[in-house]
């Protein structure tokens, strides 16, 4: 038999989409693998997700992150996508709770992390945060304006 290998950050990433794509109130819709070019010198993004509202206005960006630590490098991803997406709202979902946990403003983004668990019943796991992640929600779904 040939060994396999899975690719678990990628594997987590379309669990998480599909599960909030098939969950998410009617206001909103996901975009999955976002990619985004600036067109200056060639820079290209391609962003987990993109929440929208049901105008098209990007609410919030998601990175999908399968591993225990929150890094710098993390967090500057996500400010960057929330940049160039004009949002105010940016998160880092993690499968489990995390020694240091992110929740502030950076330059008018609130730059949070948030669990989306593996651990127990999925549909419980995934309300949890849900709820949180569209609580945190701009009030009024503002876009940047720089």
């Amino acid at each position: 038999m040939l060994p396999f290998l899975i690719e678990m950050p990628r594997l987590y990433q379309l669990f998480v989409a599909e599960w909030l794509k098939a969950h998410l109130p009617n206001e909103f819709f996901l975009k999955s693998l976002e990619r985004i070019s600036t067109g200056k010198e060639g820079v290209r993004f391609e962003i987990d997700l993109v929440l929208y509202d049901a105008k098209g206005n990007a609410l919030c960006v998601l990175d999908t992150k399968y591993k225990r630590v929150l890094t710098q490098n993390d967090v500057n991803q996500i400010r960057t996508y929330a940049g160039v997406k004009q949002c105010y709202y940016a998160v880092l979902v993690y499968p489990e709770s995390l020694q240091r946990h992110l929740n502030t403003f950076l330059c008018r983004v609130k730059v949070q992390s948030l669990i989306f668990s593996l651990e127990g019943d999925f549909e419980n796991t995934g309300e949890i945060f849900m709820n949180e992640l569209l609580r945190n929600l701009p009030l009024e779904h503002q876009q940047l304006t720089n």
